[in-house]
Order: structure tokens, then C-alpha cells, then sequence
């Protein structure tokens, strides 16, 4: 500040000894005059600083912002509404684990209409098939030749549906009996317990007499049932009858004689009764008839079993009738020959393009289904969540924002006068200004061009260490790359030059040269902080200003303080 003072002291002088000097008029310069200018300038203070040789390394500063090079948002493929939401703010995700569940109930029923459909469609191609392997086959056939396959199949057809109606016949009149002895059993046990009184006599011998006359109708009906068999047996054989007649008049015959035996069963158990009401119960027969009662418990129960057989001769009825359908099919191919041939590979061909739709439909009913879960494409860090439970979101609409930590890089930029002096490898000191500058050591990955054809700012790509836990997306950071080390660089304080101008590669100075100034122009090279590399124009152990020089004009004598 006193300086200054003495600047603007000195220079209020002599505008008065000018403004002085205008008022008179000389036409030639006296030597007191000159004398008296001389006196009046005087010495400029400055302050200097020697040219030094010095180690000094050359670097090249970067400033940019952290960024993610692996960082997503995941959005909905498809609208609905949020069911679950597993991960929040902060917490870490992996690859392909599931973070959002929409409700999917409409997307599993038309998973299960599609797969019905495809079912179904595959189903029709296997009957297509098989008219195709029918026809294809059996045109060779005479229609005589189909004719007796389906007379024989019709047969087969026939003979299956009275084995069902034997079996029933049959298994029913099992069960029946079995009830029939198990009830006689148990009111013989109920006689036996109660004891006989006068009326419960009479009336066994009523269902005696009842059960006898049963027993004679029944035998009546089977040998006339005999007869009408063994007479239709005959005429069938000789070929007056349908062999199906005959077959039927034997059933007949045989349910006849089922009703003698049940009949005769029941004839028998009451004449037992009987004879153990007129006698009295011992304690023996009561023992002896509630095992009886067991058994024919038991008879009852193997009985019911037998239905068994029925649902059985009941798919074989069902097979006959399918082979008396495939064998009308042939008879028909037969009849309509190659006509009917291509007829049917037409509609194999429809069917089968009925298929690939189904199977069409099925998969985008499983991709659709499979959008409702939504997963992490990354491995990283949940930054941002956008949805809670119960909220209905849009197709494309932003969940969650996931970053990989471990893909941060620094994105830098750097003059198009310093990109010539960095190259890819080069390692750097990163310092981050969010953590009180700390430094890390970044590697520079790749140089970009200019964002436009009128930029000149080049963007610079610098990897960073994996696995940083304190490093964030959006840091402000600093790079410093160490360009050209050299142990004896002649140097001088930037504040020697007369214009600072960032990077650039001239300047001028004052140097002092017997107390006066002396300007010169110099080259510069490399600048490190307030030390700035001289490379033509000084040499080493010369004064430059560094303080002073708005006071001094080239030739301008100065006082070094």
C-alpha cells in the first residue's frame, strides 16, 4: 500500500512540473532544464526474484463429474398394478434378481387358456393324423375288405356291450345275494338271541312256504329260458338267426338260473330259521350264526369290490366303439379314394397352422406373464424408487434407478492445447472435493472428440478403482496427469510476467540490468502452480520483477527493495 502511495506521489509531481512547464514558452532546452528532469525521475522500488534452475514436472489438470457407465432404470414392460416392491433406497441388488411383482392373476388365466387351446389344437392334429395314416393307408383296401373290418369291429362292439351288461348282471346279483344271506344271517342271530314265540313261528313258516314257491317259479323260468336258448342257438347255426339273438337268449338263460340259485339261497337260510326257531337257540348256534353274519359281511364287501370289473368292460366298450369308428373311416376312404386322400391332408394342414397359433398365443401369454416379474438387469446399488405397493404404473414408466458402483469412471474434459500430451495408460491422482480431498489413482481409459465441430474441449474417460464404497455418481473431481519430469528446468514466479495468460507459450518480462529495466520477450513452457518454466530469453541468475512493473517502462531506472 505505501508503495503505491509513493506511485501516485511521484507521478501528481509530475503532472504539476508539466502543467508547470506548458505555461512557459522556451524554444530551446536550457541545461538547467535538463538538469532539473533528471533530477525529477526517480528510481522505481520493485521487488525481483533470480532465475533458478529447478526440478520441475509438467502436469496437465482435468476437472470433471463422476459417472456410471453400468447404470439403468428399470421400467414396466406392461401396465398393472404393484403388488410388491423388494428392495429399497440403498440397498444392493444382484443380476437378475427380482426387485418389482405386478399382479398377475389375469396373465396366469390366459396362460391357462392358451395352453387348454394348444391342448386341444394337438389333440385335433392327433385325429388328423390319423385319418391322414387311415386314408392314406387303407384306399388301397377293396371297400370289401372295409366292409368286413367294420362288420367285425361292430361285432367286437357288440359282444363288448353284453359283457358289460353280464358283468353288471352278474356283479349286481353277487352283491345282491350277499345282502340277501347276510340279512337272513342277521335275523337268524336276532331269532336266535330273541327266543321263538308262537306267531314268529308261523310266520318263518309262511316265508318257507313264500321262499318254495319262489324256487318253483324260478325253476320254471330257467327251463323255458333253456328252451328259447337252445332253439335260437340252432336257428342261428344254420343261419336262420343273427348270431346276436342266440347269444342274447343264452344271457337270458343264464340270469334264469342266477334267480334259481338266489332263490334256493333264500329257500334254504329260512328253512334253517325255521328249524332253529322250533328247536330254541343253544349258545353253539349263536356263536355259529353270528360268524355266519361275519361272513356274509364279508361276502358283501368282496361283492361291491367286483363293480371294479364293470368300469373296466366299460373302457372296452370304448375301445370297441373306436375301432368301429376308425373302421367306418377306412370303409369311407375306401369308397372315395385319393380324392379323399388330399381332402384330409388339407385338413391335417389347417389343424397343424391351428397348433402354431396356439403355441403363438401360449408364448406371449408366458412372456406376458413372465413381464410381471421384474428383475435387475445390473448387479448394483438401488438409487432412486419410484413405486410403492398398490399403485398402478403405466407400461415404460421408471420403478427404480439402479447404478453399478463398480462401473464409475471419471468424465473429464481437457484443452485442445493439452490433449496432445496425454495418451491412454497414462495414470492419474484423482482428488474428490465431496471427501476433503482425498485422492485416488485413475487410469485414463479413452479420449473422445468433441461433443460439436466447434468445440475444442476434448471429454477424457478415466477408470477409477473397483469397489469404492465412498465413491458416488454426480462428485465433483479433479485429475492431475504428471506429463515430462525434469531435473533442471529454468524457471521464474508467474507473477514476473506482464500478461498472465493462461497456457500461453510467450510473454515479457523486466529484467534488471544496472538498476534499470529492461523488457524482453521469453518462452514459456510448462507452469506448476505459481512457477512458471522459462525455455528462451532468460538465463539463469538474471533479476526479474515481480512487483512493480505497472510503474515501469523499458529503460526506467529502478530501487530493488
Amino acid at each position: 500500500m505505501k508503495l503505491r502511495e509513493t506511485f501516485v506521489s511521484l507521478f501528481l509531481v509530475s503532472l504539476c512540473v508539466l502543467a508547470f512547464g506548458c505555461g512557459r514558452d522556451f524554444s530551446t532546452p536550457t541545461m538547467a532544464t535538463a538538469q532539473a528532469q533528471t533530477t525529477t525521475e526517480q528510481a522505481v522500488p520493485v521487488t525481483v526474484a533470480d532465475v533458478k534452475r529447478r526440478a520441475l514436472t509438467e502436469t496437465v489438470k482435468v476437472v470433471g463429474t463422476l459417472v456410471a457407465e453400468r447404470k439403468v432404470k428399470v421400467a414396466a414392460e406392461i401396465g398393472g398394478r404393484v403388488v410388491s416392491v423388494a428392495v429399497d433406497e440403498g440397498e444392493k441388488v444382484g443380476a437378475g434378481q427380482v426387485v418389482v411383482r405386478l399382479f398377475d392373476r389375469d396373465a396366469r388365466m390366459r396362460v391357462a387358456a392358451a395352453e387348454a387351446e394348444l391342448r386341444t389344437a394337438k389333440q385335433r392334429v392327433g385325429s388328423a393324423d390319423a385319418d391322414v395314416e387311415i386314408v392314406s393307408t387303407d384306399t388301397r383296401l377293396t371297400e370289401s375288405q372295409a366292409a368286413e373290418q367294420l362288420r367285425v369291429a361292430q361285432a367286437r362292439l357288440e359282444q363288448a356291450k353284453n359283457d358289460v351288461k353280464l358283468t353288471e348282471e352278474k356283479v349286481e346279483g353277487d352283491v345282491a345275494l350277499a345282502k340277501a344271506n347276510l340279512a337272513a344271517a342277521a335275523a337268524k342271530l336276532k331269532l336266535l338271541k330273541a327266543g321263538a314265540r308262537p306267531q314268529d313261528i308261523e310266520y318263518a313258516k309262511a316265508q318257507v312256504d313264500g321262499a318254495k314257491t319262489s324256487v318253483a317259479s324260478a325253476e320254471l323260468a330257467a327251463q323255458r329260458a333253456q328252451r328259447v336258448a337252445q332253439r335260437k342257438r340252432g336257428l342261428a347255426d344254420r343261419g336262420f338267426l343273427p348270431v346276436q339273438d342266440a347269444e342274447n337268449a343264452e344271457n337270458d338263460y343264464e340270469q334264469a338260473k342266477a334267480g334259481v340259485l338266489y332263490a334256493q339261497t333264500q329257500l334254504r337260510a329260512l328253512e334253517q330259521a325255521l328249524k332253529l326257531l322250533e328247536a330254541g337257540a343253544r349258545p353253539e348256534e349263536i356263536e355259529q350264526t353270528q360268524a355266519e353274519v361275519q361272513a356274509a359281511q364279508e361276502s358283501v364287501r368282496a361283492a361291491e369290490k367286483n363293480r371294479g370289473l364293470i368300469a373296466q368292460k366299460k373302457q372296452e366298450v370304448a375301445s370297441a366303439e373306436a375301432e368301429v369308428r376308425r373302421a367306418q373311416k377306412t370303409l369311407d376312404a375306401a369308397k372315395h379314394g385319393g380324392a379323399r386322400v388330399r381332402k384330409t391332408q388339407q385338413d391335417v394342414q389347417v389343424v397343424r397352422s391351428s397348433v402354431s397359433l396356439a403355441e403363438a398365443n401360449l408364448r406371449m401369454a408366458n412372456e406376458e406373464l413372465k413381464k410381471t416379474v421384474i428383475r435387475s438387469p445390473i448387479s448394483g446399488t438401488v438409487t432412486a424408487r419410484h413405486v410403492q405397493p398398490g399403485e398402478t404404473v403405466m407400461a415404460g414408466q421408471p420403478l427404480l434407478e439402479i447404478v453399478d458402483h463398480n462401473s464409475l469412471y471419471l468424465e473429464a474434459t481437457v484443452s485442445d492445447r493439452d490433449v496432445l500430451k496425454i495418451g491412454v495408460g497414462q495414470r492419474m491422482t484423482i482428488q474428490i472435493e465431496a471427501l476433503k480431498g482425498r485422492t485416488f489413482e485413475g487410469l485414463v481409459q479413452e479420449i473422445l472428440p468433441p461433443a460439436d465441430s466447434t468445440g475444442r474441449n476434448f471429454r477424457v474417460k478415466i477408470a477409477l478403482p473397483r469397489k469404492e464404497s465412498l465413491l458416488h455418481v454426480g462428485m465433483l473431481a479433479t485429475g492431475t496427469i504428471a506429463i515430462e519430469p525434469r531435473s533442471d528446468a529454468l524457471t521464474v514466479p508467474v507473477a514476473a510476467l506482464l500478461a498472465d495468460a493462461p497456457g500461453a507459450t510467450e510473454g515479457e518480462v523486466f529484467v534488471i540490468e544496472n538498476n534499470t529495466a529492461r523488457k524482453r520477450q521469453v518462452i514459456l513452457g510448462a507452469r506448476i502452480g505459481e512457477i512458471v518454466e522459462v525455455r528462451g530469453g532468460l538465463s539463469e541468475g538474471d533479476k526479474v520483477v515481480i512487483e512493480g512493473q505497472p510503474m515501469l517502462k523499458d529503460g526506467r531506472r529502478v530501487q530493488i527493495k
